[in-house]
């Protein structure tokens, strides 16, 4: 954990069509257990600049929380 926020591990995908941006993954909220998407740029070398604290995205807003994206260490990890 990273200051007060638990750290998530986020997958960096490519986007799908040229005009999209790149985003992360995250598999497990720590907070609801869902899957959530953030922005990660428009630029795959400067994804990295978009890693940090990021509010999730939970459906119901009493479970929504604040955490640190990490980058996967691991091939899959992140994406499950």
């Amino acid at each position: 954990m990273s200051g007060d926020y638990p750290e998530v591990r986020a997958r960096l995908v490519s986007p799908n069509f040229a005009d999209e941006n790149w985003t992360f993954r995250i598999a497990d909220c720590p907070f609801c257990g869902r899957t959530h998407i953030h922005g990660a740029g428009p630029n795959v070398a400067d994804a990295h600049t978009y890693y940090g604290t990021r509010v999730s995205h939970c459906q119901n807003p009493t479970k929504r929380g604040t955490y640190r994206l990490i980058p996967a260490a691991m091939r899959g990890e992140g994406n499950k």
